[in-house]
């Protein structure tokens, strides 16, 4: 449960105010403040109208002190000096301090800390995690008479493609990957599980043909 906050009134009151955040929700725990007026007459609460200020420490986690101030239908309006404290702490591989030039709080992820390996895929594309994750380039080789057909696959698949039974353990029963090559001379854009794609509008069955795979990690 989160330790409630409180918040103390710079005027006179009857008694002690408490703010309780829950759900988002900010509720004044008492029938009546020190003016004698109900809570039902309140219109408005911010917390943090200004003079913040913020400190951590790994015990009391996030604290926020600040003054706040209180609307009523009356007009009147009081400003208390709200006191806030949040149990936050870092996990593994997760940091969090006072951030030193401003009343900010930092959280950073420590890859170090938290074991984790981090991939780049096509030159741009990043992906993080722990454990192995491992992912592999199949440059594969199609070849038969009058066929000669590149095309490159990236897998979690440490598996040579030899055969077309090989290449569907990689790519999935149903798949469509592009390619470059020719096939009687005419231009193939794309292979299937099936066979291979032409810009003719043809496609040539892969049957009678040899897979040549130089399997790399990336």
């Amino acid at each position: 449960m989160p330790t409630r906050p409180s918040a103390r009134h710079t005027g006179s009151y009857q008694q002690q105010e408490i703010v309780d955040l829950n759900e988002k929700e900010v509720d004044i725990i008492k029938k009546k403040i020190g003016t004698g007026t109900n809570v039902d007459d309140i219109t408005d609460m911010s917390l943090t109208l200004g003079d913040l200020t913020v400190q951590y420490d790994t015990v009391h986690g996030l604290q926020i002190e600040a003054t706040g101030k209180i609307s009523y239908k009356d007009g009147k309006e009081d400003q208390p000096i709200v006191n806030i404290e949040i149990p936050l702490v870092g996990g593994q591989g997760v940091t969090i301090d006072k951030d030193e030039n401003s009343e900010k709080v930092v959280i950073k992820f420590d890859a170090e800390g938290a074991d984790a390996q981090f991939k780049t895929l096509f030159g741009n594309q990043h992906i993080v995690g722990s454990g192995n994750i491992d992912l592999f380039e199949h440059d594969l080789e199609i070849t038969g008479t009058n066929i000669d057909i590149l095309v490159t696959i990236y897998s979690s698949k440490n598996t040579k493609i030899d055969s077309l039974n090989d290449l569907k353990l990689v790519c999935g029963d149903t798949f469509t990957k592009q390619c470059s090559g020719y096939v009687n001379g005419k231009v193939a854009y794309a292979i299937t599980q099936t066979s291979i794609k032409l810009v003719d509008g043809t496609t040539q069955l892969l049957t009678g043909v040899t897979y040549n795979d130089n399997l790399t990690t990336i």
